[in-house]
């Protein structure tokens, strides 16, 4: 259960670090 709730709270942690670098990638595109 414990290495399940690692696992998710891993993969939330990349999903948000993925958007945030799509993010900064758009704004430097755009400056």
């Amino acid at each position: 259960m414990t290495a399940l709730l690692i696992g998710m709270s891993g993969l939330t942690t990349a999903v948000l670090l993925s958007q945030h670098g799509q993010r900064v990638l758009i704004l430097e595109k755009h400056f």
